[in-house]
């Protein structure tokens, strides 16, 4: 599904990343970990085409990525909820959740409106209330709310659980949980080690701008040199 080979990117001159290989398969959780400014959300941004690969490739169910606006995305079906969550502070829930609908792609049994609703039931006792009248957690759920309405084929999440409290941790968790179990593919970038590797089929240490250890998850928890060194676990 998702294939990132060789991949160099960065700010300006300054390389960032130094020849960075990840995939996702269809179905499958994948989580990149690393410590503050190892590369992550660089990495993020360059699949979202926000940051042109300087050496490389990205594809996306077998197309290349580098000519694909960050706009154009969406219709191939992929989802980004930004580390800020992107949602629009001005704007009601409703129209937050509505304005997915001129760019969202269009599939048999797709998301709805209801159908969010009933994944975040929070959100329709908010519908009316405005972004900024949201808690951190709401705004949260908004945000990948927003992503599921463009029903992609992959979901990426930037730090989906920073500064939320530990009980709304737990609850985004157990929504991620739903989502893996119908076999959406994600790819999530997160501080939280246990929260990322017991939602991820596989992980990615990214240090220094390359990866430092790839394997399943579980393997991954019983490696305290790899999480020490490269996570500060």
């Amino acid at each position: 599904m998702l294939e990132i080979s060789g991949l160099h990117t960065g700010y300006g001159e300054k390389r960032v990343l130094h020849g960075v290989d990840l995939t996702v398969g269809e179905g499958e959780v994948v989580t990149l970990l690393g410590r503050n400014g190892a590369g992550k959300t660089t990495t993020l941004k360059a699949v979202m085409s926000l940051l042109p690969a300087m050496e490389g490739e990205i594809r996306f169910d077998g197309r290349p990525l580098k000519k694909v606006k960050t706009y154009d995305l969406s219709a191939l079906g992929l989802s980004f909820v930004p580390e800020n969550r992107g949602i629009f502070p001005s704007l009601s829930v409703r129209e937050n959740l509505e304005l997915t609908r001129s760019t969202r792609r269009e599939v048999a049994d797709g998301w709805t409106m209801e159908r969010v609703f009933e994944f975040f039931p929070r959100l329709r006792e908010r519908l009316d209330n405005g972004g900024s009248q949201l808690s951190g957690g709401e705004q949260q759920m908004l945000a990948i709310a927003r992503g599921l309405l463009l029903n992609p084929k992959l979901l990426i999440l930037d730090e989906p659980t920073e500064g939320l409290a530990p009980i709304v941790v737990k609850q985004i968790h157990e929504r991620l949980m739903e989502l893996k179990k119908a076999g959406l593919s994600i790819l999530l970038v997160e501080q939280n080690f246990g929260f990322a590797t017991t939602l991820a089929d596989r992980a990615f240490v990214l240090g220094r701008g390359e990866i430092q250890w790839s394997g399943p998850s579980g393997d991954l928890r019983g490696e305290s040199e790899i999480q020490h060194r490269w996570l500060g676990v």
